[in-house]
Parts: structure tokens; C-alpha cells; sequence
């Protein structure tokens, strides 16, 4: 092969992909000359597999596999462009069907059915989770800006 991606297929690497079902697709090239696995991006644990048997596919030798998560964005896809899905903007009755499929909602309440979790704990998790964003923002907020001339020093590979 004499394209880019060929230098994949002489590596055991797993590629992890989340396509928007409403997005970009993923290079059909790969789908039909590789393994692939496509598997619904919204369930944490079927990722969390999907994403094992990738890696124990190249652990063992047997070449580059892609992992194809199904997903949805709740937001654009860049802030500050309009929210559309093929020039047209998004029904809001859409976005919200979506969102109950939220993976950390569909998680929690995986985790509470399967009593792996409480209520508590979970709400624990989430203010702590919570309070690290905030310290983090806060952080990017009060420090100075880089100096431009790191750009190129996190760009480029060496």
C-alpha cells in the first residue's frame, strides 16, 4: 500500500474511533481490508470490551484492529459553529433523546442495578469529579498564557 494509513498495517496497534452517528465516518478503507469492531458507544462496559480484544489482538501478534464506537454528540462539533447535522440544525427533540443515553447516565444506573454502587458513592464520585473540573478551570484561568514557542515543541513528534 503507498497511502499514509499503510504504515498501520505493519504494526499491532488497536485504534479506538468514536464516530458521531450523525458525523464523519470512519475510513471504509479500514473496514473492509481490516478487523474491525463495531460496537455501541454509549455503553461504557461493551467499549471497555470491545477495546480489550483489541489490545489483546495486537498483544498476540495478530495485527492493527479498529474499535468503532457509536456515539452522539450532545454540542457542536467546535464551539462557536452552529449545532447542525448536514446543514441542518439539529432537531432539539433529538439532542435530548440522546442525552438519556448519556454512557455516564447509562453507567450509574448500571452500577446501582447491579448493586455494584450506591447512590452515595456515586454521588460522591461525581462531586469529587466535579471539584477537580473546577480546580482545574481555575488553574487554566489564573495561569499565564504559554509562550508560543512551545507549539512547535508539542506538534511534531521527534
Amino acid at each position: 500500500m503507498s497511502d499514509f494509513y499503510s504504515v498501520f498495517w505493519d504494526y499491532y496497534v488497536a485504534i479506538i474511533t468514536a464516530v458521531s452517528v450523525i458525523g464523519c465516518g470512519v475510513f471504509l478503507w479500514m473496514q473492509s481490508k481490516r478487523t474491525v469492531k463495531l460496537v455501541d458507544g454509549q455503553d461504557v462496559v461493551a467499549v471497555h470490551e470491545a477495546v480489550q480484544w483489541a489490545v489483546e489482538r495486537a498483544r498476540a501478534g495478530e495485527g492493527p484492529s479498529l474499535v468503532e464506537c457509536k456515539t452522539y454528540r450532545f454540542r457542536a462539533h467546535s464551539e462557536g459553529a452552529p449545532d447542525v447535522s448536514h446543514f441542518e440544525l439539529r432537531p432539539p427533540d433529538e439532542v435530548e433523546a440522546w442525552k438519556k443515553r448519556d454512557p455516564l447516565l447509562l453507567f450509574r444506573e448500571r452500577l446501582l442495578q447491579e448493586e455494584i454502587a450506591t447512590v452515595g458513592e456515586l454521588d460522591r464520585i461525581d462531586a469529587d469529579a466535579a471539584e477537580e473540573a473546577d480546580a482545574a478551570e481555575r488553574f487554566a484561568i489564573e495561569s499565564p498564557q504559554p509562550d508560543p514557542s512551545v507549539l512547535q515543541e508539542m506538534l511534531y513528534a521527534r
